[in-house]
């Protein structure tokens, strides 16, 4: 049997044996494959590069969004601790003012809440604005001190 082989391979042309060796041990490139099989294989090539592109994409937006959200969380919480202080503060006012007469607190809630001038309040008051300048001033003393 090994005498056919060589036979055979004898009746081939020197070197073709060598040739086709070389052919069947070397990497394939896509000029060995027809055109449909060349065209899948730019389709595949096309498609891992495509891929590819995406997923950098997505994960730049991944990065950008962690960050987005990292971001939101840390003004929530900024703004969670400025609500608390600012309820405290409200807190600490409210007893400051519980030592003010109701005349003192009046003439506070007409002049800051309501936006009145100091006129305006002796009008509604039936006193004059030198008297709300004083009980006005006098009211703020006595906050400052309490808190």
């Amino acid at each position: 049997m090994a005498e056919k082989e060589r036979k055979r391979a004898d009746d081939f042309p020197a070197g073709a044996v060598e040739q086709v060796r070389e052919l069947l041990n070397r990497p394939r490139s896509s000029a060995d494959f027809s055109p449909a099989a060349r065209y899948a294989v730019q389709r595949l090539c096309d498609y891992a590069e495509q891929e590819h592109e995406l997923r950098g994409r997505a994960e730049e937006r991944c990065v950008k969004m962690n960050s987005q959200v990292t971001d939101a969380c840390h003004m929530v919480e900024v703004q969670a601790r400025t609500i608390d202080d600012l309820r405290q503060q409200m807190s600490f006012l409210r007893q400051a003012m519980q030592d003010l007469s109701e005349r003192e607190r009046r003439i506070l809630a007409l002049r800051f809440y309501d936006g009145r001038t100091q006129m305006e309040v002796a009008g509604s008051l039936g006193i004059s604005q030198a008297q709300v300048s004083r009980l006005e001033k006098n009211a703020i003393s006595t906050i400052r001190r309490n808190l």
